[in-house]
């Protein structure tokens, strides 16, 4: 009798708390705000249908206010019984099934623990991106790489300052890649600055007042134009601190516009270089990138299949990857963190801009560029005085090596250890370093068991 009675009350206090509620659950979970009036009347409002009183119950009369004319009364319920028929169609509570035991995958040889994933639909995209349509899309905001899926892809230089694009021979990464790109950081009035072997590719830029190819003859030159380089970005910091700003981008009125240094092929140009030089180069094109795009100067780098050991992958934090078709899976990885540009068809790239992105290229011709440059002409700007062949001595390599050798004999001299002078100058130990600083040491042991000066000559 106990537990009956303790039943009862359970009931009835249910039964006390729905009739006090003042909101109830309708169909699907769907909350009924239930209004008490004066004689027992009850106000029942739907709020997902109206604002108003839909039902109103006095005693044993239930009255339906007319809250809207009788036809779009009657649109509104026949919409909410179609509704209501799929909803009971489909149960509002879906069902979980167990998900499958994940299969064990070989980790990528390379990339971030997270690749990025290509998020959009695959897409029938054309050859080519049309040319004409920079004349009816872009605005000079930022620089055009190709068009997506939504329209123009376009590189915000502040939010992007630096490229690193990649393709493997043939694949399109000059003359698709690189070369829109040039057109149209000229069409915006920055100075473009083309470091090049052979300058083939680039001749429709020769006329243009504010584009400057450079021959590198010598590979070793890169290291020293790059170093030029630098010298710019910390004068336009000192620029910089004294208007009170912090980015190019934030000055009024800029006393020189931004930048744009493109290196192409420029793994091969590393490959060309001996070890030392080698690490000197992508030494000088990572302190660019990292501190190039507040002084509004930027870098677009391009290179072959790229692999682990021919790319200096703390330059890859600060550049936007693009990618045309390379040789392998690895390949793609080391450049974009994610597979796939092993497989793009000819013109089309993939780059990581939140999200990895399909896009395809433009293919202007040559005659299409000078047209679209003159069609788009910007103010002259002074030709820079880091870009003067006297600006480069002849045996600037040379001279270099000079200064690191003097640096290890004074270092030497004071009684440091060959790995402290290695990690000193060279920021790691062995392999180069270790041959530079060992060779430097074994020739200051020559001169002294010959009774000589390593700082004179005999």
């Amino acid at each position: 009798m106990a537990g009956l009675g303790s039943w009862v009350l359970i009931i009835a206090m249910k039964a006390w708390d729905t009739r006090q509620r003042v909101i109830a659950n309708g169909p699907f979970g769907r909350p009924l705000i239930l209004l008490d009036g004066p004689n027992g009347r009850r106000t029942i409002l739907d709020p997902s249908r109206l604002f108003g009183p839909v039902i109103a119950i006095e005693g044993e009369s239930v009255t339906m206010p007319q809250l809207a004319a009788l036809e779009l009364q009657n649109q509104t319920t026949a919409r909410s019984q179609a509704v209501e028929l799929r909803q009971a169609a489909h149960p509002p509570y879906p069902i979980v099934l167990p998900a499958p035991r994940p299969q064990r995958q070989p980790a990528p040889a390379l990339g971030p623990p997270s690749a990025p994933q290509l998020v959009e639909p695959e897409l029938q995209l054309p050859a080519d991106a049309p040319w004409s349509i920079l004349h009816q899309q872009w605005q000079g905001n930022g620089l055009p790489l190709g068009m997506g899926a939504n329209g123009l892809l376009v590189a915000d230089p502040e939010a992007y300052p630096h490229l690193l694009m990649a393709g493997t021979s043939g694949s399109g990464k000059t003359r698709f890649g690189l070369r829109p790109l040039i057109t149209s950081a000229l069409a915006s009035g920055w100075q473009v600055a083309i470091y090049d072997r052979s300058g083939l590719d680039f001749l429709p830029f020769q006329q243009h007042p504010n584009a400057h190819p450079v021959l590198l003859e010598d590979p070793s030159h890169a290291i020293d134009h790059l170093a030029l380089l630098y010298e710019v970005i910390q004068e336009r910091f000192i620029v910089l601190r004294q208007a009170g700003v912090s980015t190019w981008g934030r000055l009024p009125h800029p006393p020189a516009p931004r930048i744009l240094a493109v290196m192409d092929e420029f793994a091969n140009l590393a490959d060309a270089l001996p070890t030392n030089e080698r690490r000197e180069l992508w030494r000088g094109a990572r302190m660019i990138a990292a501190e190039g795009r507040k002084a509004g100067v930027h870098l677009a780098l391009a290179l072959q299949d790229p692999t682990h050991k021919s790319l200096d992958l703390r330059i890859r934090r600060n550049c936007l990857p693009l990618s045309f078709r390379v040789k392998d899976g690895d390949a793609s990885r080391v450049i974009l963190g994610a597979g796939g540009a092993e497989q793009l068809p000819p013109r089309q790239f993939l780059t990581v801009m939140d999200q990895l992105l399909r896009g395809v290229a433009f293919a202007p011709s040559d005659e299409e560029i000078r047209s679209f440059l003159a069609a788009r002409p910007v103010a002259p700007h002074p030709a820079p005085s880091w870009l003067e062949t006297d600006a480069i001595p002849a045996t600037a390599s040379h001279l270099q090596e000079d200064a690191i050798e003097e640096q290890i004999r004074a270092l030497l001299g004071q009684g440091w250890s060959l790995r402290a002078v290695q990690r000193d100058l060279f920021g790691y130990t062995g392999g180069a370093a270790y041959e530079a600083v060992k060779a430097v040491q074994a020739q200051m042991e020559a001169d002294t068991r010959s009774g000589t000066s390593g700082d004179t000559a005999i």
